[in-house]
């Protein structure tokens, strides 16, 4: 997919989502995830928030791969989304279909 801030192409990978890139034989494939994931996944590339009342984080959606953690203890969390933008999301990501995506649901742990 393009980048949507400067238009080059780019990949979105995951470990827990991504098992090939499509175009590239299988060896090639699974060496390349692997040099990836080990970049992404190593310890200081990974930021983890110990959330206080009150804080807000704020990201880029499709520059930032982001998940949580363990729900226990916590309380009650209140998440908003906002997006800014001049282009919509499905504008920015034309290769992406809203069919692939209606009818999965968050759920909390």
């Amino acid at each position: 997919m393009a980048s949507s801030g400067v238009g080059e192409p780019g990949l979105m990978v995951n470990a827990n989502q991504t098992t090939r890139i499509v175009g590239l034989e299988d060896a090639e494939s699974r060496e390349l995830l692997e040099e990836l994931f080990s970049v992404m996944y190593a310890e200081d590339a990974v930021y983890e928030h110990s959330w206080r009342q009150g804080d807000v984080v704020i990201w880029h959606n499709l520059a930032v791969q982001h998940a949580r953690g363990g729900l226990e203890g916590n309380g009650r969390r209140t998440l908003r989304r906002v997006a800014l933008g001049e282009k919509g999301f499905w504008e920015q990501c034309p290769t992406l279909r809203y069919a692939d995506f209606k009818n999965q649901q968050n759920t909390a742990a």
